[in-house]
């Protein structure tokens, strides 16, 4: 019986954590999401297709561009 009742205790205070872990999910985790668009030469109307992956085009463009802000 006390086996049983550690148990519910323990699932009852991670329902207590439960939400805080679906809120850092939720604002840290799934913007990182919009980062899939950085490797991709995308024109907003359009779909993201893998024929127009780019890499790190955009990325090196930005390093070897001489005008640069000091």
């Amino acid at each position: 019986m006390t086996k049983n009742k550690k148990k519910w205790y323990s699932f009852r205070e991670f329902l207590y954590v439960l939400p805080f872990i679906v809120i850092i999910l939720i604002f840290s985790y799934y913007p990182l999401y919009g980062w899939v668009y950085a490797f991709f030469d995308y024109k907003p109307p359009q779909a993201l297709t893998p024929d127009k992956f780019v890499g790190l085009k955009w990325f090196k463009s930005m390093v070897e561009n001489p005008v640069k802000i000091k």
